[in-house]
């Protein structure tokens, strides 16, 4: 599907970006989402050369947005580590839902490369974007 997707004619044609959820509708949560879904979706962008932010594993890579396609993870992203896995694996960000109603601020620092990424601990921190910082956030949200 991907490749239609890549493939579809005129002005219609391929998306910006591309969410990928892991698990398929029978699997719905039931089981942990296989990432390596993923790395195929990044590797058929690539070889399309349509992927933005993919460090291969043979050393390319592509940094050209200009035709990039913007290919967003979902599925078991709790942590940041979690985060940083599914861009080692050619995802250019990632979308969360149970984990943000979980905790609001699990994307903050978990210390493994001091990223001091959204926030930095329960009380408060700043949002931060692809394209810098969104807003500050605190502990009035409600």
């Amino acid at each position: 599907w991907l490749r239609r997707l890549l493939d579809a004619p005129g002005d219609d044609g391929a998306p910006d970006a591309i969410t990928l959820h892991c698990r398929t509708v029978a699997e719905a949560s039931k089981i942990a989402a296989p990432w390596e879904r993923l790395r195929l979706a990044a590797n058929v962008l690539r070889e399309a050369g349509r992927g933005i932010n993919y460090d291969g594993d043979d050393g390319s890579s592509n940094d050209d947005h200009g035709d990039g396609i913007c290919l967003l993870a979902n599925g078991d992203i709790w942590t940041m580590r979690d985060a940083r896995t599914v861009a080692s694996m050619g995802c250019d960000g990632a979308m969360l839902a149970r984990a943000f109603f979980r905790d609001p601020w699990c994307l903050r620092d978990d210390g493994d490369s001091g990223s001091g990424v959204a926030g930095t601990g329960t009380g408060g921190g700043t949002v931060l974007g692809g394209d810098g910082a969104l807003g500050d956030v605190g502990d009035d949200i409600g």
